[in-house]
Formats: structure tokens, C-alpha cells, sequence
């Protein structure tokens, strides 16, 4: 019981209930005002319309007995008529409603010949008051009077069938409010038996997507999470997978050659042969292990302690005289364009490691031709561009080139470290990396970053 009080789709029911009826409450007193406002209305024009007559006839039979015209005048209205005399204070007219007249009359201000609507102490009478005559009777003031007592009781009335409503306004709403509620929740109750019975490493189930409203709209926000979960959990395999292999290829080398030296005495020469290819392993699964270390480095801001305000143009400049010895054994060019005097503030090695890993890439993917650095700053943005003239990048493998371990030729040496190591850097400053190849022409990476504001 508790829980279904709980549950959103009880809330959302009651929710509906108190609006419906609240919306009719709000319509109820705003069209009980209205009514009021025009029952009133129209009695007081009704009053306007009696006295407008009744002022003509008695200006036309002045000379007649008063009493008896105002009697005789009365016949045809639906109210009651009197003559007030201010200067000797009689009243004329209807002897039954005397007392309610004069009491309405108490602090009774004349205003020339302006008309006045007063109602009776008990509020039963609406009274039409003027002068019918400002010049040849300016002391006697015209009444005019009409029971109200029907617009009471047809508003009491009114308001006794909104009463009457709001139970059943509350039974509707509840009921209809249950079936929109259930409908809509429906929807997620979809979503919830599929969000627990994905396999978390699996996540093959989608949550069926039914119209175009909010739920429709997180279903399809729900299966593009699961999306780039299954796509980055699948990453995530290739990436152990692909660790496992090029950390365990240089181990079981190293195991082999271990016992392959310690099976037998052998000639000192065999022991630096096995010794050098042991260090080469150990060299190897070192650069893996540090290319991992800064990997996992990179899901953090550049550290402050050791972040310092550098020019960005000398690291370049260093890192690709490193370059021109191994660019001219291959008979390549090395072209630079580096703007001077571009600081930025940072670890120099994250960008050593930038170019170092572009420029490594480039190096092995060219034959023939050469490798092109340029690197400016403009508007507040340092952009640094590696292109060659090697052999490129097949369409398929551009998405997947800055996944960890992956490598367009799988023969080829590298662990596939060094593109997501430049990717990672890059974001950690804020920017990004761009990358466009033709198959047979070369390739350009485009490192684009925000120089930040000098202090």
C-alpha cells in the first residue's frame, strides 16, 4: 500500500484530480462572478428604464394627486414607486416597503440630477433614486425600487450545482487521470524490464521506441547510451586483448630465450646475443607500460605543480632537429614553418610527445617525398600541422586510428599507443585532433588548441 502511495503513477493521478478540480473551482467563481455581475446589471438597467417612464408621465400630471398617480403608475411596473419629499421628509408611495426606503435613505446625499443605486440594509432591494424634476420640484426625489431577492437565489442556486459537481469531477478526474497515468506509464515500465534485463556485458537489448514524446525521446537517449557503452565496453575488450598480446609476445620471447641459454653452457658470444635480445624485449614492454602510464595520466587537467609558461615554438624546433638525421637515412625532406615566439602554458614533454608520435607515424608511412611541420598561433588558437606524402589512410580505418592498440596494419611495428597518447593530450588543453587522408597521397593531423592568456 505504501508503495503504490509512493508510486509515480498515483502522484500523477492525484496531480490530475487537483487541477481539474481546481480549474473548476477557478471557472466556478469567475462565472458566478459574471452571472452576478450581469443579473445586477440588468435590474439596474431595468431600474434606469422604469424611471425614464415614470419621470415623463408624472412630468406630464402635475396637477393630479401624487399618491394616487404613483398608485396608479405602480400597476404596470414590477417594483415599487415613492416620492421622497427632503424638506418636510414624507415619503410617498407603497406603505409595505416604507421602512426599507427610509432606512436606505439615512445617509442619502442628493446630486442634482444624477441618479444613485442604493440597496436596502438587508440587501433584498435595489433602489433607483434622482430628482424627476430639478426645476419645478427641486425637494422631492424620485424611488424606484425591485426586489433582488431572485438573483440571490438563482446565484445560491448556481453555486449549489458547482458543489454538486465537484464529486463527480473528482470520481472523473481520478478515473481518467488512473488511464492517462497508467498509459503513460506504461512506457516505462518498457524501459525498466528492458534496462534490467540487458547483460551488462553483453547490452544487445534496445528499449523499443513508441511516438515522439519525452518518453519516446528518453527511450532514444537510453539506446544511444547503450550504444556507445556496448561500442566502448567492446573497446575496452580489444584494448585488454591487444595489451595481453604485445605484453606477453616480448615475455614469453624473454621466458624462451632464458631457458633456451640456461639448458647448456655456451660461448660467451650466444650469452650477449640472448642478453641483447632480452634487453630489446625489456625495452619494448617498457614503452608499452609507459605509453599506458600516460594514458591513464590524461584523464586529469595538466598537473599545476609542474605546469609552467614555456615558448611552445623552441620545443618544436628541438623536436624536429631530432628528426632530420632519421628523415634523411630514408631520403625524405623535413620542411618546417614554425611561427616563433608561441607560448603556452603546460608540461614541454606533452608536447614533445605530440610531435614525436605525428612525426614518428609520418616517418614510417612515407617512402618517398617528405614530411611538412607548420605550427601558428591566430585569434587565440595554436593549430600544429603534420603532412606527408605517404601512403594514407583508408576511409574505414580513419574513425578507429585514435582507439587504443589499434593499427591499421597489424604487422607493422608499434603498439598503437601513439595516436590516442596525441588525442588525449590534445583534449586535456582543451582542443582537439583532425585528420584527413586520400589512400596513395599522404596524410595531415591537425593538432588545434587554445593558447591561453598570457599572465
Amino acid at each position: 500500500m505504501r508503495l503504490w502511495l509512493k508510486s509515480v503513477k498515483f502522484k500523477l493521478t492525484v496531480l490530475y484530480s487537483l487541477v481539474l478540480v481546481a480549474v473548476l473551482v477557478v471557472f466556478g467563481l469567475i462565472s458566478w462572478a459574471f452571472l452576478s455581475f450581469g443579473l445586477f446589471n440588468n435590474l439596474e438597467d431595468s431600474l434606469a428604464a422604469d424611471f425614464s417612464s415614470v419621470k415623463d408621465n408624472i412630468q406630464r400630471n402635475t396637477g393630479d394627486d401624487l399618491p394616487e398617480l404613483l398608485a396608479e403608475l405602480e400597476h404596470g411596473l414590477a417594483g415599487s414607486l415613492f416620492v421622497y419629499d427632503i424638506a418636510s421628509a414624507t415619503l410617498f408611495g407603497n406603505h409595505f416597503d416604507t421602512d426599507a426606503v427610509r432606512a436606505a435613505l439615512i445617509d442619502f446625499i442628493p446630486l442634482g440630477e444624477t441618479a444613485q443605486i442604493k440597496k436596502s440594509p438587508d440587501g433584498q432591494f435595489r433602489m433607483y433614486i434622482a430628482r424627476y424634476d430639478q426645476e419645478a420640484a427641486p425637494d422631492r426625489l424620485l424611488i424606484i425600487t425591485r426586489h433582488a431577492g431572485y438573483i440571490y437565489d438563482t446565484l445560491e442556486d448556481y453555486k449549489n450545482v458547482l458543489y454538486t459537481l465537484i464529486p463527480f469531477v473528482i470520481v472523473i478526474a481520478g478515473v481518467s487521470g488512473y488511464f492517462l497515468a497508467s498509459r503513460s506509464m506504461k512506457q516505462v515500465k518498457v524501459i525498466t524490464a528492458t534496462a534490467n534485463g540487458i547483460d551488462p556485458a553483453d547490452l544487445k537489448d534496445r528499449i523499443p521506441v513508441r511516438g515522439n514524446d519525452e518518453l519516446g525521446q528518453l527511450s532514444r537517449t537510453l539506446n544511444s547510451s547503450f550504444d556507445r557503452i556496448h561500442g566502448f565496453i567492446d573497446r575496452q575488450r580489444q584494448f585488454a586483448a591487444d595489451a595481453t598480446h604485445d605484453l606477453k609476445a616480448p615475455l614469453t620471447n624473454i621466458k624462451t630465450q632464458t631457458e633456451v641459454a640456461l639448458d647448456r653452457n655456451r660461448p660467451g658470444a650466444e650469452y650477449r646475443d640472448t642478453l641483447r635480445s632480452i634487453a630489446e624485449d625489456t625495452e619494448q614492454m617498457e614503452s608499452i607500460v609507459e605509453d599506458l602510464l600516460t594514458l591513464a595520466s590524461l584523464d586529469t587537467a595538466p598537473d599545476a605543480q609542474h605546469s609552467t609558461r614555456f615558448d611552445l615554438s623552441n620545443v618544436a624546433e628541438d623536436a624536429l632537429d631530432g628528426w632530420e638525421v632519421p628523415c634523411a637515412a630514408k631520403g625524405l625532406t623535413l620542411a618546417r614553418r614554425i611561427q616563433p615566439d608561441i607560448e603556452i602554458t603546460g608540461e614541454p614533454l606533452d608536447f614533445q610527445r605530440v610531435l614525436g608520435n605525428l612525426l614518428e607515424n609520418a616517418v614510417k608511412a612515407t617512402s618517398a617525398g617528405g614530411v611538412t611541420v607548420t605550427m601558428n598561433e591566430s585569434g587565440g588558437i595554436i593549430t600544429l600541422t603534420v603532412t606527408d606524402t605517404g601512403i594514407g589512410i583508408a576511409p574505414e580505418h580513419l574513425q578507429k586510428i585514435f582507439w587504443r592498440f589499434y593499427r591499421v596494419d597489424r604487422h607493422a611495428k608499434g603498439n598503437g599507443l601513439g595516436l590516442p597518447i596525441v588525442q588525449g593530450i590534445a583534449e586535456m588543453y582543451g582542443g582537439r585532433v583532425e585528420v584527413e587522408s586520400e589512400v596513395g597521397r599522404g596524410t595531415v593531423f591537425r593538432v588545434v588548441i587554445p593558447a591561453q592568456d598570457r599572465a
